[in-house]
């Protein structure tokens, strides 16, 4: 039995597959297999493949091409391993990545999986953390540190992911008591849905490290980039999954993690449970959806009014004034706008800096290579010896 089973997705990743599948094999810890399932590529993507002889590989070669969450489930039905990690056919893992993470896990019981921090590549697989058009997806990756059950619960639900899918590393036995395989229904944001089930009944850690290297492209048929589609994908799988999050916890764990923001503290029977998960909802985000819809199933029952107005201070015409607000979809279109606005004004910014300093630099240029400035430099030299003595 394999310590770790590693999981690879592929479809038509011809162009960096060999890096991702050498980074895995070049490990310095070694005890895993690692389990490549392609997704019916067209490229030369099984050619590549079979190029590795090594028994720690298994194959599997799908007939039909079905997006890299049917793919990975696949992965995770192979899977012997304890632990479970997940890295994409672009991706590159440091050598010490698995060696490390076993190590954390194994003296951490408790804990159902750990992440790390990334750097973030180009197309040309370089390095390319600070620069100006990526410091998004790395700021969204390494700016969150380390935070307590209770937190991540929290952050997940209000503010998104942010954790990269290459850096997971997760106990499958913890897997197995959440539910084994990621829900088909949310993608591109499977990894982000399943983070939160895990971390509902299991603390998680983020390694501070930076053990991934995660390549972030606008390429067609990628998941990462920035476009408008997958802008909207996003922001829809968020409000997918706050939908059903609070679902998804029993009554104690919604009370442990939520307790602190409920209307009425003392808040414990089902009905009031209901109540104050719709007053959540509601107030979650400008996009008030969830919380009329919740609403809406608790008015269906016309002796919940009363609770609501006793108890919860809800008032049936401010609930009526929810339906006056910006609604679902066209607050969608304004905050990609506003996004859109905001990269756009940055970009000038960082292109009217970049003129100036090149200006600057094309000034001292001519200004060095000059007939005066050559004539003019022995008396320079006397000027900064004179000012040294005089600081002395």
């Amino acid at each position: 039995m394999p310590k770790v089973s590693v999981i690879l997705p592929n479809y038509n990743g011809e162009k960096y597959l060999r890096q991702a599948i050498s980074s895995v094999l070049n490990q310095s810890f070694k005890d895993f297999e690692l389990i490549i399932v392609d997704d019916a590529s067209t490229d030369s993507s099984k050619k590549i493949i079979k190029e590795f002889e090594d028994e720690r590989i298994i194959t599997y070669f799908a007939e039909k091409n079905r997006h890299v969450v049917f793919t990975f489930n696949i992965g995770l039905k192979i899977a012997k391993g304890e632990y479970i990690a997940r890295i994409d056919s672009d991706d590159i893992w440091e050598t010490d990545k698995l060696e490390k993470q076993v190590k954390f896990m194994d003296t951490h019981v408790e804990y159902g999986g750990c992440f790390s921090k990334v750097h973030i590549m180009d197309e040309h697989s370089e390095i390319v953390d600070y620069k100006y058009n990526y410091s998004f997806i790395y700021n969204l990756f390494n700016e969150p540190e380390n935070m307590e059950q209770k937190q991540w619960v929290l952050y997940f639900f209000y503010v998104g992911n942010c954790l990269c899918n290459s850096s997971s590393f997760i106990r499958k036995s913890a897997l197995e008591t959440v539910g084994l395989f990621c829900n088909m229904a949310y993608v591109p944001g499977e990894d982000f849905e399943l983070w939160g089930r895990l971390v509902v009944k299991y603390p998680i850690y983020l390694f501070q490290e930076k053990l991934v290297r995660y390549r972030w492209s606008d390429e067609e048929g990628k998941v990462s980039g920035i476009n408008h589609g997958r802008e909207y994908a996003f922001l829809n799988i968020h409000m997918l999954f706050r939908k059903n999050y609070l679902d998804y916890m029993t009554d104690e764990e919604f009370v442990r993690y939520f307790g602190n923001k409920f209307i009425d503290k003392q808040s414990k029977t089902t009905e009031e449970l209901e109540c104050e998960k719709a007053q959540i909802l509601l107030q979650c985000s400008e996009i008030n959806i969830l919380g009329i819809e919740r609403y809406e199933e608790l008015l269906r029952n016309p002796d919940m009014l009363n609770l609501l107005e006793n108890k919860y201070q809800f008032s049936l015409s401010e609930y009526y004034n929810e339906y006056k607000k910006l609604n679902f979809y066209s607050a969608i279109k304004c905050d990609i706008e506003r996004l859109k606005q905001e990269k756009e004004a940055l970009f000038y910014q960082i292109k009217e800096r970049e003129m100036e300093i090149e200006e600057k630099q094309n000034i001292i240029e001519v200004m060095t290579h000059s007939t005066s400035w050559r004539f003019t430099e022995p008396l320079r030299k006397i000027g900064r010896i004179l000012k040294k003595k005089r600081f002395k």
